[in-house]
């Protein structure tokens, strides 16, 4: 008897009607800003060779992998993260090319996510990769782009903006091994201070110690950059980070984007690749997060090629259920 003929694996589903009809025009939208912004399509097999992710940058568990083998036994994984595979997609592909290299993309990922949390195995993603340069003028157009992403989907979101390179400062200064590390950051990023207070009471006492601990709370709007600048620890790069978000927001803020930006500096992502900006974008009625992008100059030269990147990510069937939802409220 074939018990599972007519059901799906846990995790994902059939996209019927409506549904598929939204995902398809948002699908469609969204591709159409992108190439009117100048970027080309790029498009990454589904499974990749499990040595793509095996690396520390990825952040992503084996066991949240699907993986299989090929005929030869090598190890296969079905694509859990765009940037990675468009990393070594270009690396490979893309040995003498004018930069700005300016890609996106409309592909699924796979990961595995925890029994009854509501989330999916399977997403759809739009989001676009930017190869060359890490300047300001680059971070401020693909912030712009983001937003504009979102206002052309829904006018009911908000874009953090922070920056991860504070976090790995301040961690590297505690002498905490990898696991310690990860649980530090986790009650950084869901701003669970009570936990993350628990977590640093074994640790040593420091400024940078002390400089976590106020990570959760340090997020609003413009004025939140001048109150870091007297928190945070003085060096040259942290008061270089500080000021280039100020010049973003001035920047953005100009744009007419004022309300729709805030600052979060306890914005950790758990990728590892993010080397500096890091941005989401969330959905206000909701706290959906539909947007995640930033910096990670570091990345493809892991890959063979020295280019520094920046780029972002949209969750389309996020994006196409709060869609439904509210139409049919």
């Amino acid at each position: 008897m074939n018990k599972y003929q007519n059901a799906t694996p846990d995790g994902v589903r059939d996209i019927l009607f409506e549904e598929s009809s939204a995902l398809t025009e948002i699908k469609s939208k969204v591709t159409k800003l992108f190439e009117d912004s100048g970027y080309a399509k790029i498009e990454t097999p589904t499974m990749e060779f499990f040595d793509v992710f095996n690396r520390e940058s990825c952040g992503i568990p084996f066991e949240n992998m699907f993986k299989f083998t090929d005929r030869k036994g090598r190890l296969l994984v079905l694509r859990p993260d765009n940037t990675l595979a468009i990393a070594r997609a270009s690396a490979s592909n893309f040995t003498d090319v004018n930069i700005p290299l300016k890609l996106y993309y409309s592909q699924k990922i796979f990961i595995s996510k925890p029994e009854f949390s509501g989330a999916f195995n399977e997403e759809l993603q739009c989001g676009i990769e930017n190869f060359g340069f890490s300047d300001e003028d680059t971070d401020f157009e693909v912030l712009s782009l983001a937003i504009k992403s979102l206002s052309l989907l829904n006018d009911d979101f908000k874009l953090e903006i922070g920056n991860s390179a504070f976090f790995k400062a301040l961690v590297k200064n505690l002498n905490v091994d990898k696991t310690k590390s990860e649980k530090i950051r986790l009650c950084v990023e869901n701003k669970n201070f009570p936990a993350l207070s628990e977590e640093l009471k074994t640790v040593e006492n420091s400024r940078a110690k002390e400089y976590i601990l106020k990570l959760p709370t340090m997020f609003g709007g413009e004025e939140l950059i001048d109150e870091a600048m007297c928190i945070l620890p003085e060096d040259n790069q942290t008061s270089k980070e500080l000021t280039c978000l100020k010049n973003l927001y001035r920047r953005l803020k100009e744009e007419g984007y004022e309300d729709k930006i805030s600052f979060d500096l306890g914005l950790v992502h758990g990728i590892n690749y993010y080397t500096g900006l890091v941005f989401r974008g969330y959905l206000t009625s909701s706290g959906l997060k539909v947007l995640s992008g930033g910096r990670y100059d570091k990345l493809l030269s892991e890959f063979g090629k020295d280019l520094s990147a920046i780029g972002f990510a949209l969750e389309m069937n996020t994006i196409s259920d709060a869609l439904l939802r509210r139409k049919n409220v």
